[in-house]
């Protein structure tokens, strides 16, 4: 008997140990992630001031191979933010909100490139920005590898570059493993084809829609009916910096739509509110909507 409770308060011992040190390790890489981040914000605002330029735009980050996740929008955001906050350089260089950033080239029709010297070039421009500030993320040795650029908007060319590195902890695993856009995708291509109904594609009884998020910092999941039905046809992400989520060759018709807001780092654990909207897809056209948190 005794034994068994010398054995039960050994166990309760380790499992309070473990859980001590499963939260100190949390803080410690917490602590150690925002200490990389105010680092690499001092560092590139150092090199800023020196070229002497004002206007500072950031674009999210991306992978080696042009893809796009959710890892790259939130590096470049905690980076912008940390950038911004810098309030003795607030009078010396000024930063473009990434929200801003978006809705000026949507106004100036202007293509998002993968080319970010071409991006930078068609910010200059229209004078939007002085300084396009990019990045890689290469996965090595265990790290996440950030290779940023600082790029004249006058030239496209690179004015320096500085690196950083991230321990591959979990929740920034996580974040790595929502794509948000891909070198591999074709606009034009059907992504999320609705195949709940055999309607041949040449008949102009069907048509599509897309959706976009006129927010930078929300996502919603997206659940369709036609009104007068109970069965959802369909349901579909739609993610924040993300051009436009589609579904092709929908019966047209009165469509119901509730939409599911999360903050776009959250991935759907945590949902703000659902609204619901009336849409209707119009034959033979694709119809475009959007969203607004």
């Amino acid at each position: 008997m005794q034994n068994k409770i010398i054995q039960t308060i050994s166990n309760s011992f380790k499992n309070l140990l473990l859980f001590f040190m499963l939260a100190i390790n949390i803080n410690a890489f917490s602590q150690d992630f925002d200490t990389k981040i105010n680092t690499t914000a001092d560092e590139l605002a150092k090199t800023i001031i020196n070229t002497g330029k004002k206007k500072v735009a950031i674009v999210e980050f991306e992978n080696l191979d042009n893809s796009q996740t959710q890892l790259g929008i939130f590096l470049a955001d905690e980076i912008s933010s940390s950038l911004s906050n810098l309030t003795a350089n607030q009078t010396k260089f000024s930063v473009l909100e990434r929200a801003n950033l978006d809705q000026i080239l949507e106004e100036k029709r202007i293509l998002k490139s993968f080319d970010r010297s071409q991006l930078a070039k068609d910010l200059g421009k229209i004078d939007a920005a002085d300084i396009l500030i990019s990045a890689t993320i290469t996965e090595f040795n265990g790290l996440y590898r950030l290779n940023i650029k600082l790029l004249d908007t006058k030239t496209g060319n690179s004015l320096a570059s500085y690196k950083t590195s991230f321990i591959q902890e979990s929740s920034l695993k996580e974040l790595q493993k929502q794509i948000v856009e891909s070198s591999t995708t074709v606009k034009n291509k059907p992504q999320q084809e609705i195949k709940d109904y055999n309607v041949p594609k040449e008949t102009s009884a069907v048509g599509d829609v897309c959706f976009k998020i006129s927010s930078s910092n929300y996502s919603a999941v997206l659940s369709i009916k036609k009104i007068g039905s109970n069965e959802k046809i369909k349901t579909i992400d739609v993610l924040a910096y993300q051009n436009a989520s589609c579904v092709y060759n929908i019966p047209s018709g009165i469509y119901q739509i509730e939409m599911s807001w999360y903050y776009y780092s959250d991935y759907k654990s945590s949902i703000r509110r659902t609204d619901t909207q009336e849409i209707k897809v119009i034959s033979g056209k694709e119809n475009i909507y959007e969203l607004e948190y």
